[in-house]
């Protein structure tokens, strides 16, 4: 188990995960994609740029190696530049998803897609209503 509190420890996780589980899933439950890179992101928040570098999409310095077709995104809904669920990504970002293949699932249909496989699941609290809880990320104004 790993205790964190910035989605950013990924950088360093995740590819160590890929090293010695390479058939792991990754399970992202986050309001957050995190696969901007440098230069799809509106931001510029390390944090929005992590689970991407994990997997290679930009040259963080910590390493990669993480398959981004082993990596199911669920629960986004505030996502880099604009507020928007999953579904409707930012096109840079959508594109990013899309041209590395990831899986997008919404949050019923996850047990079913890593169903009978080793998986690491990275859960960040911001999932839960933002009334209750909010990101604390960083946004563009408007």
């Amino acid at each position: 188990m790993l205790l964190a509190s910035d989605c950013s420890i990924c950088l360093a996780t995740l590819p160590v995960l890929a090293r010695r589980e390479p058939a792991a899933r990754v399970v992202w439950h986050d309001a957050h994609g995190d696969f901007n890179t440098p230069a799809t992101s509106g931001s510029g928040f390390l944090g929005g740029m992590c689970l991407a570098a994990a997997c290679g999409r930009w040259d963080s310095g910590f390493g990669a190696g993480l398959d981004p077709r082993r990596v199911v995104i669920s629960d986004g809904r505030d996502l880099d530049p604009r507020r928007v669920v999953i579904s409707d990504l930012a096109p840079a970002e959508r594109r990013e998803v899309d041209s590395a293949g990831v899986q997008v699932v919404p949050p019923a249909s996850v047990a079913r897609a890593v169903r009978g496989e080793r998986m690491f699941l990275h859960l960040d609290f911001d999932i839960l209503d933002p009334e209750v809880l909010s990101a604390g990320c960083p946004r563009r104004a408007g």
